[in-house]
């Protein structure tokens, strides 16, 4: 990769990690291409180069995701998610859903209710059934280093480790600067096409290293989590996540908070380890 991709991507991943962070703000063209330190009028062009769609575009495509979680997943009512998602009435927020979804969101709702219906019908009845249960723990935040892939999650977590990894070794980041690996997907396969579902391939270090190109710098989120213990394959993941949400946190009680799951590697990268006795911890964020 030549210097003017890398600092192109790196300037790109500033505005991603912000626009992410703010969804619910006003996101001015002006104020992304500040961020990103180029004048509004290349980065503009810039972004739908690097990205394949405009700014505007993406941040609709995003807030449309975030609302259509809410309708799926949560009673709370139209307006409060049209504030949240970053439009000021609920007609306004109507249009561009109907727009981008091809139903308004109350209909929407309704036609994902029996889906959930159908989830909880499986939910077992006596909590003796359930075949696992989290520890709960205080996360604090989290400095991490990351690289964003685009694509379906069978492909995008392999080349985003693969290239976390060969970064780290050109880097010459020895093993015990190491401090831990994260995985984050963060769109639903279910309700987003497999070809926009971003997934970060991140990492944790005892010192701070600057990011460059296309390794970014971001928060990993801190607060109350729900953490599952995943023994075998990364492949069996997204299963377990299933098997989470279908089977416990229909009895837990609890309050999911508004931050996507993560998972934590311990031995990522050490051949010695066979995949089937890996562990992973998969951590819910709740709540307080």
């Amino acid at each position: 990769m030549n210097e003017t991709y890398l600092h192109h991507m790196e300037c790109i991943l500033r505005v991603l990690v912000y626009i992410e962070k703010h969804l619910g703000e006003e996101l001015f063209l002006g104020k992304l291409a500040k961020i990103a330190h180029i004048s509004p009028y290349y980065f503009h062009r810039l972004f739908h180069a690097y990205m394949g769609e405009t700014v505007s575009d993406y941040v609709t495509r995003l807030r449309m995701q975030r609302a259509s979680e809410k309708l799926n997943y949560t009673d709370a009512a139209v307006t409060e998610i049209a504030l949240e998602v970053g439009y000021e009435t609920p007609s306004s927020f109507t249009k561009v859903f109907n727009q981008v979804m091809g139903e308004s969101p109350r209909a929407f709702r309704r036609s994902m209710r029996p889906i959930v219906e159908t989830m909880l019908k499986r939910v077992p009845q006596d909590l003796s059934e359930i075949p696992f249960a989290p520890k709960y723990v205080e996360r604090k935040e989290e400095e991490v280093l990351f690289i964003r892939k685009v694509g379906p999650y069978a492909e995008t977590p392999w080349q985003g480790f693969n290239d976390l990894l060969a970064f780290l070794n050109q880097e010459k980041v020895s093993r015990e600067e190491i401090k831990a690996f994260y995985s984050m997907g963060l769109d639903d396969p279910h309700f987003v096409p497999l070809s926009k579902c971003r997934f970060d391939a991140c990492v944790a270090l005892k010192k701070r290293h600057i990011p460059k190109g296309e390794v970014g710098l971001k928060i990993l989120p801190g607060g109350k989590c729900a953490v599952f213990v995943h023994k075998g394959s990364y492949n069996e993941i997204e299963t377990f996540f299933q098997k989470i949400f279908t089977t416990w946190y229909p009895t837990a009680n609890i309050t999911l908070a508004d931050v996507a799951p993560f998972c934590e590697h311990l031995e990522l990268g050490d051949e010695r380890i066979p995949m089937a006795e890996r562990t992973t911890y998969l951590y819910i964020p709740l709540e307080d």
